[in-house]
């Protein structure tokens, strides 16, 4: 496995086929990942290790939060909101009123909770999420991608150019113009004085200050996060082809006064070969001033982490999660697979996409050979069973 990574540790999260859309950090070890095809995941350890909770839906989720250590809400396409109040170990569906895919859900205080959406879709909660109603802000229909508040402040923010913004916790909401017109918002981040937002198109996303101050990025897929007034990040993903594949490169910039300046902190990250570019799934979020995480789609970074940053930890989420390790050893034409405790069943490929590529038996072995010849080169997903009923996935790259 070819892992750089420095000053952020490298952990890539396998869920198999499904992509990561949302995520948030509950506590200094507890942080929540959620995606497609119903996926929620939670870590116990700082993002070391993850664990599948149960999930009463199988449509996209979007976006997670939490108000208390008990009490978080999920949402989703086809208007699924979830609400739990034992810290994800039951997820019970409310009714939004709404079938429209839900993409952000942020919170003045433990009762007044906010969704923004599809087809202008923007929804309230003043009983705690209990019950939602459909407010009509919007005029038009557009694609409302992301809501903040900080304070009594917020802003939601979507396609065309659109931008609201309320000084009284969303009694009343206004219409912010945007200078230069771009089509493309979202990913917010509020300071005390300025508010932060990704803007831009499909493959051009220049950050934005206060809707007006270009800073001249020029990003295909990004995110910002600011950690008080002054200090902030900014995380870019671009792609380079690479023998029909997309080798994925992470940059991660930093500003220490309000995003009057921005520096590169690191030299970028390659976080390995895909078969399409990043989409505009890219989150960066800290808890604190040491910890924090970047996700696009199917790769998810953690930063630094208590090992040595040459020698990242491997995380995966599984439906029963494997309490041991395996090995991947990388041949001409083939590669092979050392279990250190249980005996092997079955091994399945998927492409990054999803697809199974391969699937084979085997008789209670602790060490297979597979014949990969007929592969393309890039990344897979290798999913392993074994005889105690787990099963484990591992990212392995074909040169």
């Amino acid at each position: 496995m070819n892992v750089q990574a420095q000053d952020w540790n490298w952990g890539l999260v396998q869920m198999g086929p499904d992509i990561m859309y949302g995520i948030f950090p509950q506590s200094i070890d507890t942080v929540y990942v959620v995606g497609a095809n119903g996926m929620i995941a939670q870590s116990v350890d700082m993002g070391n290790t993850w664990s599948r909770m149960t999930s009463p839906v199988s449509t996209d989720l979007e976006d997670v939060l939490f108000l208390t250590h008990e009490t978080g809400f999920i949402v989703g396409a086809n208007g699924v909101i979830l609400k739990t109040v034992n810290a994800g170990v039951n997820w019970n569906i409310i009714d939004s009123g709404t079938s429209s895919r839900l993409k952000a859900i942020a919170a003045t205080n433990l009762n007044n909770i906010w969704i923004v959406g599809e087809n202008s879709t923007v929804l309230q909660s003043v009983d705690g999420g209990n019950s939602w109603q459909v407010k009509n802000i919007v005029s038009g229909i557009v694609t409302l991608n992301d809501i903040a508040f900080r304070g009594n402040v917020g802003y939601f923010v979507g396609i065309a150019g659109t931008a609201y913004k309320t000084e009284d916790s969303g009694i009343s909401w206004v219409v912010q113009p945007v200078t230069p017109t771009v089509y493309y918002l979202h990913n917010l981040s509020i300071t005390e004085n300025n508010v932060f937002v990704v803007a831009g198109y499909v493959h051009d996303s220049p950050i934005y200050v206060n809707f007006a101050y270009n800073s001249n990025f020029d990003l295909q897929s990004s995110g910002v996060f600011f950690l008080n007034n002054n200090t902030g990040y900014v995380v870019r993903f671009a792609g380079l082809t690479c023998w029909g594949c997309y080798d994925i490169m992470c940059f991660l910039f930093k500003t220490t006064d309000c995003g009057s300046s921005w520096k590169q902190v690191r030299d970028e990250i390659n976080v390995g070969s895909y078969t399409t570019l990043p989409g505009n799934y890219t989150k960066i979020t800290f808890f604190n001033d040491t910890i924090g995480y970047i996700m696009n789609g199917l790769v998810l970074l953690k930063v630094p982490y208590p090992k040595n940053p040459w020698d990242p930890p491997h995380t995966k989420i599984n439906e029963n999660e494997a309490k041991h390790s395996v090995k991947i050893i990388d041949l001409k034409n083939s590669f092979e697979i050392e279990s250190s405790q249980y005996s092997i069943l079955w091994v399945d490929i998927f492409t990054v996409s999803g697809e199974k590529v391969l699937s084979k038996n085997f008789n209670n072995a602790m060490h297979v050979k597979i014949n990969s010849d007929f592969l393309n080169s890039g990344m897979y997903l290798v999913k392993i069973g074994f005889t105690n009923n787990e099963t484990t996935t591992v990212k392995w790259i074909k040169k």
